[in-house]
C-alpha cells in the first residue's frame, strides 16, 4: 500500500494558490508579449520550487490539475478551454521525464521543465482555430518557453537551495 504524505497534497495545493494570485498580478501588465512571459516564468518557478520541495513524482501534476483548476474559478470559465490542457499537458510531460531521474534531483528537474515548456506553443498551437498560423513564430516561441523553462528551475533551484537548511523550511518539509 502506498502512503501518501500530507505535504504531497498541500504543498502542491498553496503553491498554486500562490501562483494565481501572483498570475492575477502580472496579467495587470499591459504588454501582452511581457505578460505572458512572466507568466510562464513563474509557472516554470512554482512547478519546479514544487518538485524541489517534494522529492515525489506525482505532485507536479497535482499540481498543474489545482493551478488549472483554481484559474478557473479566479478568472472565469472562459480560460476553461486553454489552460486546462496546456497544463496537464506540461505536467504529465514534466512527470514523464522527471521519472527518469538519472542525473540527480537538479538535473532532472532542470531537464524536465526545459522539455516540459516546449509544449506549451505546440499546444497553444493545436487549440487555435486558425491552423496555418507562421510556424516560424511558433517555433521562436518555443525557444523562448525553453528559455524561460531553463531560467525558471534555475531560479527555483536558487531559492530552494538558500532555503533547503533553515529550520521553518525543515519542519514544513519534514512535518507533512
Amino acid at each position: 500500500m502506498v502512503k501518501i504524505r500530507k505535504g504531497t497534497i498541500i504543498i502542491p495545493f498553496v503553491l498554486s494558490v500562490i501562483w494565481i494570485f501572483v498570475n492575477i498580478v502580472v496579467g495587470y501588465i499591459q504588454n501582452t508579449v511581457l505578460s505572458l512571459n512572466l507568466s510562464i516564468l513563474i509557472l516554470a518557478f512554482f512547478l519546479s520550487f514544487n518538485a524541489l520541495l517534494t522529492h515525489r513524482t506525482g505532485t507536479t501534476i497535482w499540481f498543474c490539475i489545482m493551478t488549472s483548476l483554481l484559474t478557473n474559478f479566479s478568472l472565469g470559465f472562459s480560460f476553461i478551454i486553454t489552460r486546462i490542457p496546456i497544463l496537464i499537458v506540461v505536467g504529465l510531460i514534466f512527470e514523464l521525464i522527471f521519472l527518469l531521474r538519472e542525473k540527480g534531483l537538479f538535473f532532472s528537474v532542470l531537464a524536465s521543465n526545459g522539455i516540459a515548456f516546449i509544449s506549451i506553443p505546440w499546444v497553444m498551437w493545436l487549440m487555435t482555430k486558425e491552423v496555418s498560423l507562421n510556424l516560424v513564430s511558433i517555433w521562436d516561441f518555443t525557444i523562448i518557453a525553453l528559455i524561460i523553462g531553463i531560467v525558471g528551475s534555475l531560479i527555483a533551484y536558487l531559492v530552494w537551495n538558500k532555503l533547503k537548511t533553515s529550520k521553518l523550511f525543515l519542519k514544513i518539509r519534514y512535518s507533512l
